[in-house]
């Protein structure tokens, strides 16, 4: 699983992982670290001696060092996590995932603007790292528990934009069908889906994106508008957030023979 090293502190490493066309789709893993890790795109799974976790935004990755996980992508490859490995052997508690409740998610926010910054500071990282670790030790915290209807709106509004997602022309907000108002629909797509509906129709089209990269030969250009994307700029930055590399670099590393 290829890695991006954002950050090193004397409590841990951060770093942001891909699973790409080449990890297996279902793999056995030995992780010597205790981490954390925030799924920033995609939905995979993790079983081990402490269970089962689904992950996506919505759900935290809680994982015990010196214990072996299975890992599976049943919707397919292109999922991104950022991970926070610590060095030394920490109490993370007894469960595999928890959900990302408000205060995790400004945690969240905050850690990665900071990585983003050209003036990063390694001792601001370790303190949100703290932060985070503390949350966890405490159990996470209460996340909404949307009602069957609003589930059902979010579920169909997700089907719609799944098969929307490449006209670059697509109206995200349009797509939900429903008379609720716009920050109505939108605290309601992320209460169930763990990220807003924007970040969601991105997530699709840069994952598609990545697809078509290693798996045809087309132009770099025509990768970018039929996945969705209505500008070569948008694309390039939107792929490099997401992959830490250009487009043009991810084939070169992942092209399939």
């Amino acid at each position: 699983m290829p890695s991006l090293v954002l950050a090193h502190t004397e409590m841990a490493d951060v770093e942001l992982f891909t699973h790409s066309p080449t990890t297996p789709v279902t793999a056995r893993e030995w992780w010597p670290q205790s981490c954390i890790g925030f799924t920033s795109g995609g939905m995979w799974e993790v079983r081990s001696g402490r269970g089962r976790a689904v992950l996506a935004p919505g759900q935290l990755l809680v994982g015990a060092g010196g214990a072996e996980h299975e890992c599976r992508h049943p919707a397919g490859l292109g999922d991104r996590v950022l991970v926070i490995s610590f060095r030394d052997e920490v109490d993370v508690g007894a469960e595999l995932s928890l959900p990302v409740g408000p205060r995790l998610h400004a945690v969240h926010r905050e850690l990665r603007r900071e990585l983003k910054s050209s003036e990063m500071q390694a001792g601001q990282v370790e303190e949100l790292v703290k932060v985070l670790l503390e949350l966890v030790i405490l159990g996470g915290e209460a996340a909404p528990r949307p009602s069957a209807r609003t589930r059902d709106l979010v579920w169909r509004w997700r089907h719609r934009i799944d098969g929307g997602y490449r006209d670059p022309a697509f109206d995200v907000m349009a797509a939900a069908g429903a008379g609720l108002s716009r920050s109505r629909l939108v605290h309601a797509f992320r209460d169930v889906a763990g990220t807003t509906p924007h970040r969601y129709l991105g997530s699709q089209r840069v994952t598609d994106a990545a697809n078509l990269l290693v798996s045809t030969g087309m132009p770099v250009t025509e990768v970018c508008f039929a996945s969705g994307f209505g500008s070569l700029a948008r694309f390039y930055a939107t792929f490099s957030e997401a992959f830490g590399m250009a487009p043009g670099a991810y084939r070169a590393r992942y092209r399939r023979a």
